[in-house]
């Protein structure tokens, strides 16, 4: 690996850690932000819709980046989502806050993606596993240090001084983006190589896949934090258990990095679905050493398959990668969309019990599906 791969690579590690450490943020510190925006805690996810929307944009920016080159598009995404935590730090109201982490959305989506396909271009397929093993490292990074940094500013500062910092860091790491090779798609990209993503079984099976995977996020974690303050755990305890959480995400970016360029990319993801729809049902029981545990295993199985997912899925087209990855983006943030809504109907419903039934559901439908897809392209991927 050249200098410059490795730099580059450094870098799209940094994106991926402060994209994450915002979304991710907002978890632990749902009960602040309802409290610091006025709204019921029970329709905080109300006000993250706005965010998952403009998952609606991710295409487009794929597209343009199969067909323009991934840098520029990166540097976009990276300017949106700066735009949005400026919105953020200079109106502080519930609208400047929604419009905001609209415009953080976007950028979000299409980065996830975006680093995905650029490292497969410059990372064989037979190493990307390694790579994405760090990529999902520095996502657990994120989740892990998320909650301490936020405490901390939730009890000295406030949500306003936190998006000041994120946006200071989003800023300086889009200057460093200007100087990252350029990388282009291979072949010419145009909408007949949309449409025939678009129209390809393996897409729809694995927007499906994706929809599973997504729909725990909300249903969750997004919860999880005001089902534990409600059955009066302390503050400390509930950014405690998502730092555990975030302690099995981390080491589930060392066992992609370990195993799965050896046993299988998707032999591991397999293992990885499986074990996170274990872990979900527990999380209902009021108990700490049972929460422990199961934040545990929540976190190395959900962040198992999420690090593979994306880097399998570079597999099935050459030409239009960007593009279809974005799509899967976009069924990411459609699916927070309905989620945020439907989150709360169901926690009126059925309380975090409720929510548990979903999530445990939506991995059962998301397993079953990835493992047709694998046995139709066996040998393949």
């Amino acid at each position: 690996m050249s200098k410059k791969n490795l730099g580059t690579i450094i870098l799209l590690m940094m994106l991926v850690f402060i994209i994450n450490f915002e979304y991710s943020v907002v978890m632990s510190l749902a009960p602040k932000i309802a409290v610091t925006y006025q709204i019921n805690g029970s329709n905080i996810t109300y006000l993250f819709i706005g965010f998952s929307l403009m998952g609606l944009f991710a295409p487009f920016l794929g597209y343009y980046a199969d067909r323009f080159g991934l840098k520029r598009l990166i540097i976009l995404g990276l300017a949106a989502f700066t735009l949005g935590a400026a919105i953020i730090v200079y109106s502080s109201n519930i609208t400047g806050y929604f419009i905001g982490r609209s415009f953080m959305g976007i950028g979000y989506y299409s980065l996830l993606s975006l680093t995905t396909s650029y490292l497969s271009y410059i990372i064989e397929y037979s190493k990307l596993g390694t790579v994405s093993g760090f990529h999902r490292l520095a996502v657990a990074g994120a989740f892990f240090f998320s909650p301490l940094v936020g405490s901390y500013f939730a009890i000295n500062y406030s949500v306003t001084a936190l998006y000041a910092l994120i946006g200071g860091v989003s800023l300086f790491l889009t200057g460093l983006t200007f100087f990252i090779p350029e990388v282009k798609s291979s072949g010419r990209m145009d909408f007949s190589n949309v449409k025939k993503i678009l129209t390809s079984p393996v897409s729809l099976k694995l927007i499906i896949v994706i929809f599973g995977l997504t729909v725990p996020s909300v249903y969750i974690f997004n919860y999880f934090s005001l089902y534990l303050s409600g059955h009066n755990f302390s503050q400390g305890f509930i950014n405690a258990l998502y730092s555990i959480i975030a302690v099995g995400s981390l080491l589930a970016g060392a066992v992609i990095i370990l195993s799965s360029d050896k046993v299988g990319k998707t032999r591991v993801a397999l293992y990885g679905i499986v074990l996170a729809a274990l872990a979900i049902l527990p999380l209902a029981v009021p108990a700490k050493g049972i929460l422990i545990v199961a934040a545990f295993m929540l976190g190395l199985g959900y962040d198992t398959i999420w690090g593979l997912i994306f880097p399998i899925s570079t597999k099935f087209f050459t030409t239009g990668k960007s593009t279809f990855l974005t799509i899967l983006s976009l069924v990411m943030g459609m699916t927070n969309v309905i989620s945020n809504i439907t989150a709360p109907l169901v926690n009126k419903t059925g309380d975090f019990p409720a929510h548990v039934l979903v999530a445990t559901g939506s991995l059962l439908l998301a397993l079953f599906t990835f493992y047709s897809v694998l046995r139709r392209y066996k040998g393949s991927i």
